[in-house]
């Protein structure tokens, strides 16, 4: 019973996850206003509390999910043990695959004239630069950690797969979350499904996804801020007052 409870709570979390990931504030929000760039003598707003921060918005979320994933180090043998119990015969490719889908509707909806925050190529851009930033930081981890996989192989610490999950769901987010939820919600329900998919194929740790997750949208935030900062969206105020 305690082990089904465990792993309960954590199918739970990842759902409850993705919906709070897909609610996510644009950092854009925390832009000058026109009456910033013009100076203008305004009343003076009272200080914003810090966890009502853009900063602390964005982050709360792949903190948590990172901080969960350590904390469940210990518990790991038991939600493996539940899988083998219930799903030892599982097994599906989907997972190699599926974590595409995000990044194809991005691209399909601009196909079909579904205008998103940027153009193609600037989308492209913010893109490839949360590749970029996740893939040295998910590679020195494994190499460092080197922790064996649950099916005996090496460097399974974190999850690769579930990074590019959660890096493709939140350029889904960054690109059409302001035209519907659903996209974003859409985008996370599959990352999630990603993560889910290579615990019961037994080749990660829980805690090995929970971390790639919460570096997958660490990254594409980052990526999303730092594209701003180069193009001059940014450059009216300071890098760090953007995140206030």
């Amino acid at each position: 019973m305690k082990n089904q409870l465990s792993v309960m709570l954590c199918i739970c979390l990842c759902i409850f996850t993705s919906i709070l990931c897909a609610q996510q504030p644009d950092s854009l929000n925390s832009l000058p206003t026109k009456a910033d760039i013009l100076n203008l003598d305004l009343p003076k707003q009272p200080s914003a509390k810090w966890y009502k921060s853009t900063l602390f918005k964005t982050t709360v979320v792949p903190v948590a999910l990172i901080g969960g994933g350590m904390a469940l180090w210990n518990q790991r043998d038991e939600v493996k043990a539940l899988r083998d119990q219930y799903f030892a015969d599982f097994h599906t490719s989907i997972d190699d695959h599926m974590h595409y889908a995000p990044i194809a509707a991005v691209y399909g909806l601009n196909l079909f004239g579904v205008k998103g925050r940027n153009g193609v190529g600037k989308a492209t851009l913010c893109l490839l630069a949360s590749y970029a930033i996740a893939s040295p930081i998910v590679a020195a981890l494994k190499k460092n950690t080197n922790v064996t996989r649950p099916s005996g192989g090496e460097n399974s610490f974190p999850s690769w797969h579930t990074t590019r999950a959660f890096v493709a769901a939140s350029f889904l987010h960054k690109e059409y979350g302001k035209k519907s939820i659903w996209y974003s919600i859409g985008g996370y329900t599959v990352a999630t499904a990603t993560g889910v998919c290579r615990s019961l194929n037994n080749a990660h740790w829980v805690s090995d996804i929970l971390v790639g997750a919460g570096i997958g949208i660490l990254t594409t935030e980052a990526s999303y801020l730092l594209m701003d900062w180069a193009s001059g969206k940014l450059k009216k105020r300071k890098l760090g007052d953007a995140l206030k």
